[in-house]
């Protein structure tokens, strides 16, 4: 077997899933875009939909990008005519029964459809901000600055930062100031975002400790329930009253009373 099908093979058991194997399943996951930071107002929601990074083996990891995959890949179970998920939440699941995986990830999230007015917007800013990342340069950096507000408006801050900084590669206005900003901005969101995983995985522990607990007093008080066999009390110092006669053949019998 070659070394990219043995990895590939790695990557597949790993994951705890078989979407990379179904075409439906690898076309949702090109296809489906998610949303963050939307204007209430601007859709609504469809339905549901979520996905689970699964470890099978203490050696497997799961993580909170590959259940957004999976997903993404489970979309194909919900009404075609969507555009995208939003309102993506995740919490470490730990040992999980259900999917059969040692450790995992869950991911939920709302499956929207946008409002036709919306849709329209979404298209002209789209070909616009295609327009703009075409064409930024060193010699365009007005281009640089408009997709990166464009991104930021569209709630993509990294790529947001990246056309920014090249504005700042040649002092556009007061793109530098902008930059700082935007950075600040994701170390206070990557902060937020370290709280909440704390809090969630805290959450969990307790939820896992008080699990533990119920099952010891559970089988504590089963083992309580099985009555335990006592020894019968044998006086071992008796002495038996025997006595031994002939009998009328010839023979020695003994009896004890």
């Amino acid at each position: 077997m070659r070394p990219i099908a043995i990895l590939l093979l790695i990557v597949l058991t790993a994951c705890g899933t078989n979407r990379m194997r179904n075409p439906k399943k690898r076309k949702a996951i090109r296809e489906t875009k998610v949303f963050d930071g939307l204007k209430p107002g601007s859709y609504k929601v469809v339905g549901s939909v979520e996905g689970v990074s699964c470890g099978k083996t203490w050696a497997d990891h799961s993580s909170p990008e590959d259940a957004i995959q999976d997903m993404k890949a489970n979309m194909i179970k919900v009404r075609a005519d969507n555009d995208g998920i939003t309102n993506v939440s995740c919490e470490k699941t730990g040992f999980s029964w259900a999917n059969n995986c040692n450790n995992s990830y869950t991911c939920y999230g709302d499956v929207i459809k946008f409002n036709q007015s919306v849709q329209k917007e979404s298209s002209r800013i789209s070909k616009n901000l295609n327009k703009f990342i075409d064409t930024c340069s060193d010699k365009k950096p007005t281009n640089c600055y408009k997709a990166s507000i464009i991104l930021y408006r569209m709630g993509q801050l990294e790529d947001s930062i990246f056309y920014m900084q090249n504005a700042c590669l040649v002092k556009f206005n007061d793109s530098c100031d902008v930059v700082k900003n935007l950075m600040k901005e994701k170390l206070a969101r990557n902060n937020n975002d370290t709280q909440r995983r704390l809090a969630q995985e805290k959450k969990n522990r307790d939820r896992m400790n008080a699990e533990n607990m119920s099952r010891m007093l559970m089988q504590k008080s089963f083992n309580d329930t099985i009555q335990k066999s006592t020894p019968s009390n044998v006086n071992v110092n008796l002495k038996a009253d025997c006595e031994s006669r002939r009998t009328y053949t010839g023979k020695v019998k003994t009896e004890c009373k």
